[in-house]
Protein backbone atom coordinates (compact mmCIF):
# COMPACT_ATOMS: atom_id res chain seq x y z
CA UNK A 1 0.00 0.00 0.00
CA UNK A 2 2.68 2.49 0.69
CA UNK A 3 4.34 1.20 -2.29
CA UNK A 4 1.38 2.91 -4.27
CA UNK A 5 1.40 5.87 -2.46
CA UNK A 6 4.47 6.51 -2.95
CA UNK A 7 4.28 5.62 -6.97
CA UNK A 8 1.16 8.20 -7.07
CA UNK A 9 2.37 10.71 -5.29
CA UNK A 10 6.07 10.90 -7.47
CA UNK A 11 3.96 10.89 -10.72
CA UNK A 12 2.09 13.71 -9.45
CA UNK A 13 5.66 15.05 -8.67
CA UNK A 14 6.34 14.48 -12.11
CA UNK A 15 3.25 15.83 -14.15
CA UNK A 16 3.62 19.22 -11.97
CA UNK A 17 7.30 19.12 -12.87
CA UNK A 18 6.02 18.82 -16.84
CA UNK A 19 7.53 15.26 -17.50
CA UNK A 20 4.60 13.82 -18.42
CA UNK A 21 6.55 10.80 -20.38
CA UNK A 22 8.31 9.81 -17.15
CA UNK A 23 4.80 10.27 -15.23
CA UNK A 24 2.80 8.05 -17.57
CA UNK A 25 5.17 5.45 -16.92
CA UNK A 26 5.46 6.14 -13.09
CA UNK A 27 1.59 5.71 -13.19
CA UNK A 28 1.56 2.34 -15.08
CA UNK A 29 4.32 1.02 -12.53
CA UNK A 30 1.38 2.04 -9.77
CA UNK A 31 -1.12 0.42 -11.46
CA UNK A 32 0.82 -2.98 -11.44
CA UNK A 33 1.22 -3.18 -7.62
CA UNK A 34 -2.17 -1.11 -6.79
CA UNK A 35 -4.31 -3.83 -5.22
CA UNK A 36 -7.66 -4.02 -7.56
CA UNK A 37 -9.79 -3.66 -4.94
CA UNK A 38 -7.99 -0.59 -3.64
CA UNK A 39 -10.82 1.40 -5.23
CA UNK A 40 -9.86 4.62 -4.06
CA UNK A 41 -6.14 4.66 -5.33
CA UNK A 42 -6.97 2.98 -8.61
CA UNK A 43 -9.33 5.47 -9.39
CA UNK A 44 -6.72 7.92 -8.55
CA UNK A 45 -3.79 6.31 -10.67
CA UNK A 46 -6.44 6.33 -13.54
CA UNK A 47 -7.08 10.21 -13.27
CA UNK A 48 -3.35 11.69 -13.08
CA UNK A 49 -2.67 9.25 -15.97
CA UNK A 50 -5.35 10.55 -17.91
CA UNK A 51 -3.94 14.13 -17.65
CA UNK A 52 -0.45 12.78 -18.34
CA UNK A 53 -1.81 11.21 -21.90
CA UNK A 54 -3.66 15.04 -22.36
CA UNK A 55 -0.13 16.41 -21.92
CA UNK A 56 1.45 14.11 -24.40
CA UNK A 57 -1.55 15.29 -26.52
CA UNK A 58 -3.65 11.66 -26.54
CA UNK A 59 -6.89 12.95 -26.33
CA UNK A 60 -8.64 10.10 -26.16
CA UNK A 61 -6.61 7.80 -24.16
CA UNK A 62 -6.68 11.23 -21.36
CA UNK A 63 -11.26 10.74 -22.00
CA UNK A 64 -10.75 6.90 -21.31
CA UNK A 65 -8.91 7.27 -18.26
CA UNK A 66 -10.84 9.92 -16.66
CA UNK A 67 -13.99 7.27 -17.64
CA UNK A 68 -12.10 4.63 -16.14
CA UNK A 69 -11.37 6.65 -12.63
CA UNK A 70 -14.87 7.47 -12.38
CA UNK A 71 -15.99 3.87 -12.80
CA UNK A 72 -13.92 2.58 -10.73
CA UNK A 73 -14.32 4.59 -8.26
CA UNK A 74 -17.70 4.85 -8.10
CA UNK A 75 -19.16 2.42 -5.73
CA UNK A 76 -22.84 2.10 -6.81
CA UNK A 77 -23.63 -0.40 -8.90
CA UNK A 78 -22.66 -1.10 -13.19
CA UNK A 79 -25.84 1.11 -14.75
CA UNK A 80 -26.84 -0.91 -17.15
CA UNK A 81 -23.75 -1.61 -19.42
CA UNK A 82 -22.88 -0.74 -22.42
CA UNK A 83 -25.77 1.88 -23.04
CA UNK A 84 -24.84 3.50 -20.06
CA UNK A 85 -20.70 3.48 -21.47
CA UNK A 86 -21.78 5.67 -24.23
CA UNK A 87 -24.39 7.82 -22.18
CA UNK A 88 -21.25 9.08 -20.14
CA UNK A 89 -18.67 8.80 -22.92
CA UNK A 90 -21.10 11.18 -24.71
CA UNK A 91 -21.76 13.50 -22.17
CA UNK A 92 -18.30 13.53 -20.50
CA UNK A 93 -16.93 14.45 -23.76
CA UNK A 94 -19.73 17.14 -24.69
CA UNK A 95 -18.52 18.66 -20.88
CA UNK A 96 -14.98 18.81 -21.52
CA UNK A 97 -15.15 20.76 -24.97
CA UNK A 98 -17.76 23.06 -23.54
CA UNK A 99 -15.26 23.73 -20.63
CA UNK A 100 -12.39 24.76 -23.36
CA UNK A 101 -9.99 23.01 -21.74
CA UNK A 102 -10.21 19.39 -22.72
CA UNK A 103 -9.36 18.25 -19.39
CA UNK A 104 -10.90 18.02 -15.54
CA UNK A 105 -9.10 20.29 -13.10
CA UNK A 106 -9.51 17.96 -9.92
CA UNK A 107 -10.58 14.40 -9.35
CA UNK A 108 -13.22 15.95 -7.39
CA UNK A 109 -14.46 17.91 -10.41
CA UNK A 110 -14.20 14.60 -12.36
CA UNK A 111 -16.05 12.59 -9.52
CA UNK A 112 -19.00 16.12 -9.28
CA UNK A 113 -19.57 15.19 -13.46
CA UNK A 114 -19.70 11.93 -12.97
CA UNK A 115 -22.35 11.75 -10.57
CA UNK A 116 -24.58 14.50 -12.68
CA UNK A 117 -24.14 12.20 -15.62
CA UNK A 118 -25.35 9.51 -13.52
CA UNK A 119 -28.35 11.19 -12.12
CA UNK A 120 -29.15 12.05 -15.76
CA UNK A 121 -28.83 8.68 -16.55
CA UNK A 122 -31.19 6.99 -14.31
CA UNK A 123 -33.44 9.23 -15.16
CA UNK A 124 -34.05 8.26 -18.56
CA UNK A 125 -32.37 4.40 -18.88
CA UNK A 126 -35.91 2.75 -18.06
CA UNK A 127 -38.02 4.97 -20.32
CA UNK A 128 -40.46 2.56 -22.58
CA UNK A 129 -39.64 4.16 -25.71
CA UNK A 130 -35.66 3.21 -25.54
CA UNK A 131 -36.25 0.04 -25.32
CA UNK A 132 -38.32 -0.55 -28.82
CA UNK A 133 -35.20 1.88 -30.53
CA UNK A 134 -32.06 -0.16 -32.30
CA UNK A 135 -28.77 0.94 -31.08
CA UNK A 136 -27.89 3.67 -33.33
CA UNK A 137 -31.18 5.59 -32.76
CA UNK A 138 -30.81 5.23 -29.05
CA UNK A 139 -27.26 6.74 -29.50
CA UNK A 140 -28.80 9.85 -31.35
CA UNK A 141 -31.30 10.00 -28.35
CA UNK A 142 -28.58 10.30 -25.73
CA UNK A 143 -26.60 13.20 -27.54
CA UNK A 144 -29.75 14.78 -27.73
CA UNK A 145 -29.65 15.11 -23.76
CA UNK A 146 -28.20 18.17 -22.67
CA UNK A 147 -27.91 18.10 -19.10
CA UNK A 148 -26.55 21.26 -17.20
CA UNK A 149 -23.16 21.15 -16.36
CA UNK A 150 -21.39 23.81 -14.17
CA UNK A 151 -20.41 26.83 -16.22
CA UNK A 152 -16.40 28.03 -16.19
CA UNK A 153 -15.03 31.30 -16.64
CA UNK A 154 -18.14 33.10 -16.25
CA UNK A 155 -16.91 35.93 -14.53
CA UNK A 156 -13.67 36.81 -13.10
CA UNK A 157 -12.84 37.16 -9.47
CA UNK A 158 -10.12 39.29 -7.63
CA UNK A 159 -8.52 37.49 -4.90
CA UNK A 160 -5.60 39.20 -3.29
CA UNK A 161 -4.87 41.13 -6.27
CA UNK A 162 -5.11 38.29 -8.64
CA UNK A 163 -8.10 37.29 -11.14
CA UNK A 164 -9.53 34.06 -11.56
CA UNK A 165 -11.63 32.02 -13.28
CA UNK A 166 -14.37 29.92 -11.05
CA UNK A 167 -17.18 27.51 -11.64
CA UNK A 168 -20.69 28.22 -10.99
CA UNK A 169 -22.92 25.24 -10.96
CA UNK A 170 -26.52 25.34 -12.70
CA UNK A 171 -26.43 28.72 -13.39
CA UNK A 172 -26.73 30.49 -17.39
CA UNK A 173 -24.92 33.98 -16.97
CA UNK A 174 -26.73 35.98 -19.43
CA UNK A 175 -24.49 38.75 -21.43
Amino acid sequence: MKEVRRLIEQGKQELFEKRADSSMQTFREALIVCPPEDRMNMGEIFFFLGLAFRNLGHNEYALRSWENAAFIRDRGEDAEGKDWRVFHTIQTSRYLIRKGTGQFDSLAESDMIHDLIKMTWYEIYDLEGLQHMGYYQRCDYYRSIQIAFPEFGIKQISTNGKESSHIVPFIKHKS
